[in-house]
């Protein structure tokens, strides 16, 4: 019976993956073995051995049946059918002086429900060998959601050298994502994308060093064309991550530094009816700091980030042109920003969490002409808290959030900052049921 249902789902994985579509849609974590100390136990899910292929490979199978239920107060920014909430959209004052954006909204949907495959296999150049494959339900074209890649990637594991080659969490967020229940998993205050990427790890006592190279593919930049992989792929040099992590001998302490590096080509040519070939870039640099602190059922969760154009990584962020060239090229700066966000939970069976986030428009070095934003271009600030409270079985998750959501509009300058603001807030109600297996 096993087999069978491991060659079903693996062919309808399979039959199924190539339908996915470019999308901003978001999921919040990587599914793995269930633990009931787990960071985000509405994200996790047990594995259970499938087959044994030539008695050499091992496979195992996970995922989950998942609903969210959310009520929002008002219009936002968000994805996934309005799961996947970031941001609430400024006032819209119409002729009778109603503000057309302050309408209430409410939707169940279960597209996040979610399929895995997780094998192990013999060695390979001297190395222990791994693989992922995970998909969920959340991939839109048109009206019709369909199966999505969220992880394939192999892994060769030497011991003290890790290589890991193919998608899945983008490193400035894949060991460091806060405990909400929500979907969008702290974003916009927490960087969130699963991307192409090669990536190597050094493990050495008491610290990892790790470094990793990335495309883009369904977390993409903002650019003239809107958001789109062509800047980056254009570019040709693939986004660099490098970074340190230190942990004591029981983890209870665990810190990370790293800094990300990105170069965009916004264009190749002028456009127009006589369009000119032009080489022109932007290169971003951010920096990010993390920390994390367990102690039986408590844990605190700390991160701050100095953004520069992290449009690609779902944050309120861009570039912008400071002067036009006379061959028709043009200079670009980066939109800056500083982010931070504060977690903390308690709890097991019956966990309860807090998460405070707070980001600032540090806007750009020089006076623009144009900008190229993910979300707004005439916000100055925002903040978020966001308490919830989870119910936790081995197979079954119950959980509530409530996540206040508050983003001050105002006037643009020319250097991209924003004053004469004003604060618009969103209030969301958001319920999880799910069942893992």
């Amino acid at each position: 019976m096993k087999k069978v249902l491991f060659t079903a789902v693996s062919a309808f994985i399979m039959l199924n993956a190539a339908a996915q579509t470019d999308t901003t849609s978001a999921n919040a974590q990587e599914s793995q073995k269930l633990t009931l100390a787990s960071s985000n136990p509405s994200e996790y899910a047990p594995e259970h051995k499938l087959a044994n292929i030539q008695d050499k490979v091992q496979v195992k199978y996970y995922g989950f049946v998942r609903n969210y239920l959310y009520f929002d107060t008002r219009k936002t920014l968000s994805s996934s059918g309005g799961q996947f909430c970031q941001i609430p959209m400024d006032e819209n004052i119409d002729i009778n002086g109603e503000d057309v954006n302050e309408v209430a909204s409410s939707r169940l949907l279960a597209i996040t429900t979610r399929l895995g495959l997780s094998m192990t296999g013999p060695e390979a150049l001297g190395a222990a060998t791994s693989a992922k494959i995970e998909a969920d339900f959340n991939g839109y074209s048109g009206s019709t959601t369909m199966l999505r890649i969220r992880h394939a990637f192999l892994k060769l594991d030497w011991g003290k050298h890790e290589v890991l080659c193919g998608q899945t969490w983008h490193p400035m967020c894949s060991a460091n994502l806060p405990d909400v229940l929500g979907l969008a998993t702290g974003s916009p205050f927490q960087p969130f994308s699963r991307t192409p990427q090669i990536s190597y790890k050094l493990k050495a006592k008491g610290f990892d060093f790790n470094l990793a190279a990335l495309y883009q593919l369904q977390y993409t930049s903002a650019g003239p064309d809107g958001t789109s992989a062509n800047y980056q792929t254009n570019a040709v040099l693939p986004e660099i991550f490098a970074g340190i992590d230190w942990y004591n001998k029981d983890r209870s302490w665990f810190f990370e530094v790293g800094a990300d590096i990105q170069r965009l080509r916004p264009r190749t040519s002028t456009g127009g009816d006589t369009p000119m070939k032009v080489e022109e870039y932007v290169t971003g640099v951010s920096p990010m700091f993390y920390m994390q602190y367990k102690k039986d059922l408590f844990a605190l969760k700390l991160k701050a980030l100095y953004g520069q154009n992290t449009s690609h990584l779902h944050m309120m962020s861009g570039y912008g042109v400071t002067e036009v060239n006379p061959d028709g090229s043009n200079e670009y700066e980066t939109l800056n920003n500083m982010t931070s966000w504060l977690n903390l939970s308690y709890g097991k069976k019956h966990k309860v969490n807090v998460f405070f986030g707070y980001s600032k428009n540090l806007g750009a070095t020089e006076d623009l002409l144009t900008t190229y934003v993910r979300g707004y271009r005439n916000i100055d600030q925002m903040f978020r808290i966001a308490p919830s409270y989870c119910y936790n079985l081995k197979h079954f998750n119950l959980g509530l959030e409530y996540e206040m959501t508050s983003v001050a509009y105002g006037e643009t300058m020319s250097d991209g900052t924003v004053e004469n603001t004003h604060n618009v807030a969103n209030h969301r109600l958001c319920a999880l049921i799910k069942y893992n297996f």
